[in-house]
């Protein structure tokens, strides 16, 4: 499978979790494809249900290898905190499909983030397999599983 352009909307995230006594977090989303590629959103303040609504494109170079990985962050005066993260595979997007769907993140008490994604010029042939929507990875040794490996 060849490469192509991923358009990407990062909708919002629901139910994120404030680790703040006083205030709420102010969430934003880092989005990285390969080390070279990388896009991030506003920081939405005081929120735990922030709404973005951002959008980007990014050139898959391999789409059965590449990984799109999406790290919500909370800023914060000093260091910003993760607040979870979730890794999304490439290679079941369906050419010219539109997959809107909500991701659980890893390595977080609690969160969702909403994406859509769509394969513009890359992914299975649209007439020999139904819209697919793409796994989160699983954190730590599935990802091998899940790689076929």
């Amino acid at each position: 499978m060849s490469g192509g352009r991923l358009e990407l909307r990062i909708v919002e995230a629901r139910q994120l979790f404030n680790a703040h006594k006083i205030n709420m977090p102010d969430p934003y989303c880092m989005i990285h494809m390969g080390s070279d590629r990388k896009f991030k959103t506003e920081h939405i303040k005081n929120s735990v249900a922030p709404v973005w609504n951002a959008t980007c494109s990014f050139d898959v170079r391999n789409p059965e290898a590449d990984i799109l990985h999406l790290e919500m962050l909370d800023k914060c005066t000093l260091k910003d905190k993760r607040m979870g993260n979730v890794d999304v595979a490439l290679h079941k997007l369906v050419k010219g499909a539109v997959v809107d769907k909500w991701f659980v993140l890893n390595n977080a008490p609690s969160g969702e983030i909403r994406v859509r994604l769509h394969a513009v010029d890359f992914g299975l042939p649209p007439d020999n397999a139904a819209p697919v929507e793409p796994p989160p990875l699983p954190a730590g040794p599935d990802l091998a599983m899940m790689m076929g490996a």
